[in-house]
C-alpha cells in the first residue's frame, strides 16, 4: 500500500475525497446505474484505475462503460468475480473463486494482490467469459 493509499484510509469522508486520495477504485455494487457513476467519476477528474467488477448489463455492453473512462484518460479494467464472496479470506478457502480481469491495466491490478487471490487476466472481455461459464455450469447441473 502506498503512502497515498494509507492516508486515504484516514482522510476519506466524502466521495470527492475518495476520488482525490485513491489510486485504484474497485466497484462491486448492486442496483445502481454504472454509467451514471462513471460520468460522476469522470466529472471529478479521477486520475487512477477504475476496476469494474459488476455484472454485465442487458441494455448495453461494457465497451460503452469503458469508453466513458478511456476518453477522459481514466485507466479502465473490466472484471468479473466467480464463486465469491469468500467468507473468511485465507489461502485454504480460495477454491474455485476467481477474479477475471481484462484490459491493458489488468496485470497492474493483478499485481496488487500478491498471489493471495486466484486472478486470471485475459485480452478480451472478462465479463463475457464469466457469463459463458455461468451458462455452461447451469446446463451441466440441469439448471439451464
Amino acid at each position: 500500500m502506498s503512502a497515498k493509499s494509507a492516508n486515504a484510509v484516514l482522510y476519506v469522508l466524502t466521495f470527492d475525497k475518495l476520488l482525490e486520495k485513491s489510486e485504484v477504485l474497485f466497484c462491486v455494487a448492486k442496483n445502481f446505474d454504472p454509467f451514471e457513476l462513471g460520468k460522476q467519476i469522470v466529472s471529478k477528474r479521477f486520475n487512477g484505475i477504475y476496476v469494474d467488477l459488476n455484472a454485465m448489463w442487458a441494455d448495453s455492453n461494457d465497451t460503452d462503460l469503458e469508453n466513458i473512462f478511456s476518453m477522459s484518460g481514466i485507466r479502465y479494467v473490466e472484471g468479473a468475480l466467480r464463486g465469491w464472496p469468500i467468507p473468511i479470506p485465507s489461502s485454504e478457502n480460495i477454491g474455485e473463486k476467481t477474479m477475471y480481469l481484462s484490459g491493458p491495466y489488468a496485470d497492474t491490478v493483478k499485481a496488487m494482490f500478491g498471489g493471495f487471490w486466484r486472478i486470471r487476466t485475459m485480452p478480451k472481455s472478462a465479463k463475457l467469459l464469466n457469463r459463458v461459464l455461468a451458462e455452461e455450469l447451469a446446463i451441466i447441473y440441469g439448471q439451464g
